[in-house]
């Protein structure tokens, strides 16, 4: 969506690191980030693994940091 675009484009002004999450029709963002492609046409898988990616994230940040 055109929000989403315009975050990405002023995250990366600032020199932010932008991770993207899509299915398998990508889009425009993919050529402003960093994608991490879920390799379906259906909305509901795809959005349970953008969870799943969430949550795995997070982790791996939280342990990061805690070290």
């Amino acid at each position: 969506s055109p929000n989403i675009l315009q975050a990405i484009h002023i995250a990366n002004e600032k020199k932010l690191t932008v991770i993207g999450l899509t299915g398998s029709a990508k889009g425009a963002m993919t050529t402003l980030c960093r994608c991490i492609e879920v390799p379906s046409d259906v909305t509901a898988r795809i959005q349970e693994c953008h969870i799943l990616i969430g949550h795995i994230l997070c982790e791996s940040i939280d342990s990061a940091l805690i070290r």
